[in-house]
């Protein structure tokens, strides 16, 4: 692994953490309970911001940066993988801002600025959370944060039950 890969990869480690600290953070002021961090979500939102990096520029919404393509697909993994009843997910395009901390609470930001961002962020049903950034070459950082109920194991019926997929 080179040097430059690897850094960028600690970068985003630290970014995701510092993001999902703060959203918790924002949540606990909102009276919303702590999320723990689920390991499965936090691969599919990794997924899905490597693809927004990849694609930037090339979408007709969100300011050409960001979009919600295969959230469906993302929803159904979950639902199948990770027992998720229900998700949502935000994403979000900003730049490096010097320091994780600083970018990380400029994410949480402008998640919190949108009224549609801060219902999913202040959701107090959700039990699971998962977040992944990549950050490009230019200091372009993209974010995405999903959200989950798991499913109640007491309560599953022998047919699948239905899953509903919210996004902002």
């Amino acid at each position: 692994m080179s040097r430059h890969l690897f850094m960028a990869r600690h970068t985003e480690s630290t970014l995701s953490q510092q993001l999902f600290q703060e959203v918790n953070a924002y949540r606990r002021s909102r009276g919303a309970s702590q999320l723990p961090r689920h390991a499965g979500l936090d691969q599919l939102a990794r997924e899905h911001s490597e693809y927004l990096r990849k694609h930037r520029g090339t979408f007709s919404l969100y300011g050409k940066n960001v979009s919600h393509i295969g959230a469906e697909t993302r929803a159904r993994v979950a639902f199948l993988r990770y027992q998720m009843d229900t998700c949502s997910e935000n994403v979000a395009f900003t730049f490096n801002r010097g320091s994780e901390t600083q970018t990380a609470k400029a994410v949480a930001q402008l998640w919190q600025n949108s009224a549609n961002h801060e219902v999913a962020m202040a959701n107090n049903t959700w039990t699971d959370t998962g977040v992944g950034t990549v950050v490009d070459k230019d200091g372009a950082v993209f974010a995405t944060q999903i959200f989950g109920v798991r499913r109640n194991f007491q309560m599953v019926e022998k047919t699948a039950p239905t899953h509903t997929t919210t996004f902002h």
